[in-house]
């Protein structure tokens, strides 16, 4: 009884082989999805235990769909890299051919963004200044209020009293520049200045340098320029008797990349 019913086993499972195989093979399904190795060592087991005729059979339709199979994954490694060449070519020539206007509903329509943020624009402030002006109360006050209107510098302590910069945050900034800098102290006097406030992003870069004016203006770093190079260095004690001045520095994005090439 125990022959037969492991008889009817190795059938069984030669016929689920054979099923699977010839499915995968047949509706076009990936030929990756299914571990041949695994099929292939099951096989050589169950071979030497074949007795019939049947049985031998379907250990050879079972090969042959295997065989199948491997074709089947070089044809399709080989249509895959094509895709990866083509693929963009055609996605580019594509392109081209919509519009602005059908560009721009194609990606509204795939668009779903993880989160938003709601904020004023130019437009809507500018809608609601004029209707502001319109109002008989305040239209009076249109002339002194463009007057107003114009460019000028803030300190950090009207940043922080009109909730643009909180002190929590700058603090922390603040002491984590900090904390770089004078690690690189330990190793030498004085530190050049973009070694000092570049970083790996443009955002990154731009508060280590508010955080270097801010300490500088603490009287905890002092700043200097080498006559002969022109270079700005930073220093944890005055290097010399100099005159408290000021120094301006700027950085707009194309120099944070242009340095940032130079210094890979």
């Amino acid at each position: 009884m125990d022959k037969i019913d492991k008889r009817s086993e190795i059938y069984e499972r030669l016929i689920k082989i054979i099923e699977v195989t010839k499915n995968i093979y047949e509706n076009r399904i990936d030929p990756f999805k299914i571990d041949l190795n695994k099929i292939i060592e099951e096989l050589a087991q169950i071979f030497p235990k074949l007795k019939s005729a049947d049985e031998i059979g379907l250990d050879m339709e079972a090969l042959y769909n295997i065989a199948l199979l491997v074709r089947e994954r070089g044809d399709w490694i080989r249509s895959e890299s094509a895709l990866l060449v083509l693929g963009p070519l055609f996605a580019m020539l594509r392109i081209k051919l919509f519009n602005p206007e059908e560009l721009a509903k194609i990606f509204l329509e795939s668009w779903h963004p993880i989160i938003s943020l709601n904020q004023i624009t130019t437009t809507r402030f500018l809608s609601a200044l004029n209707y502001w002006m319109s109002l008989k109360k305040y239209g009076g006050r249109k002339i002194e209020l463009i007057k107003d209107i114009g460019f000028s510098e803030i300190s950090f302590d009207e940043l922080r009293k009109y909730g643009f910069l909180s002190e929590e945050g700058f603090r922390k900034i603040v002491m984590k520049f900090r904390n770089r800098i004078e690690k690189l102290f330990k190793r030498r006097d004085r530190i050049d200045y973009w070694e000092c406030v570049m970083a790996n992003s443009f955002q990154r870069t731009v508060e280590n340098a508010y955080a270097l004016s801010f300490l500088i203006s603490r009287g905890i770093y002092f700043i200097d320029i080498e006559p002969l190079s022109g270079k700005i260095y930073v220093y944890k004690k005055m290097p010399r008797k100099i005159i408290s001045s000021s120094i301006v520095t700027s950085i707009s994005y194309e120099d944070w990349v242009k340095r940032r090439m130079e210094n890979e």
